[in-house]
């Protein structure tokens, strides 16, 4: 089972604080990135896993997706997700952790995932769980914070110079994957850093065919809407990928 931190009334706050804020990390860095991987989704069946509350859901309903169905641990972001509606958009509260126990009567067309698999302790039975979700010759899109940010376990995350000014940033103990704990919003929060590596012949070995690899930096425009995000140069702060469901089984 993952952390439900989503769930504590303070922290949920906190974070819907966040999504909100249209400069943050997530409206300027990740969301474009994360959508210029996807196909053109009219007509799909789409899966949105760690659907939070629902922006994604609604906007793959704007494109033209022909389904869509988002899936939650949270019960409180899932009852933000339904109180926006539309009806059409089907909701499920469940731990990707358990999303075997998911069992669709249609395969999906494209599975996507905002900032979410870094918090799931088992990652090629995920991966496996997602391709049993998927046609043959289906997408599998997701983004998550990158490896160089999971790294460390402990300590600053900048080098600085005698002014405070940022230099570099600092990465430790990259190649020990397993579980971090780092404080956001007041909470600890259970993370699990894996090396790039691992994150792509993970997909390889599930049965998926990697077609893009991508580490979202800031652009000028961004970094003047938002200059914090000026140190983002020093190092990606996520990763995505791309990658389609091959129709023989892993190993085939």
């Amino acid at each position: 089972m993952g952390q439900n931190i989503y769930d504590c009334a303070d922290f949920f706050e906190g974070y819907k604080a966040v999504r909100e804020n249209p400069l943050s990390y997530n409206e300027l860095l990740e969301r474009p990135a994360l959508r210029s991987l996807l196909p053109g989704v009219r007509g799909l069946r789409v899966l949105d896993l760690g659907c939070g509350m629902g922006e994604g859901c609604r906007w793959l309903l704007e494109q033209g997706a022909k389904a869509v169905v988002g899936v939650d641990q949270s019960a409180r972001m899932l009852e933000e997700a339904r109180a926006q509606g539309p009806d059409r958009i089907a909701y499920y509260q469940l731990d990707l952790a358990e999303l075997d126990t998911y069992r669709p009567e249609t395969p999906f067309d494209l599975a996507v995932s905002s900032l979410c698999f870094h918090y799931l302790p088992d990652y090629p039975k995920l991966l496996a769980d997602i391709r049993g979700l998927l046609r043959p010759g289906g997408l599998l899109v997701f983004s998550q914070e990158h490896p160089m940010v999971t790294a460390p376990r402990q300590g600053e995350l900048w080098e600085r110079d005698e002014q405070g000014e940022i230099l570099c940033g600092r990465v430790s103990d990259y190649g020990r994957p397993g579980l971090r704990v780092g404080q956001w919003l007041g909470q600890g929060v259970e993370k699990y850093h894996r090396t790039a590596a691992q994150l792509l012949n993970g997909l390889v070995e599930a049965g998926f065919v990697v077609e893009r690899m991508e580490e979202a930096c800031p652009t000028p425009g961004a970094m003047a809407q938002n200059p914090r995000l000026a140190k983002e140069v020093h190092r990606p702060c996520f990763i995505f990928f791309r990658a389609r469901r091959r129709g023989d089984p892993p190993g085939g």
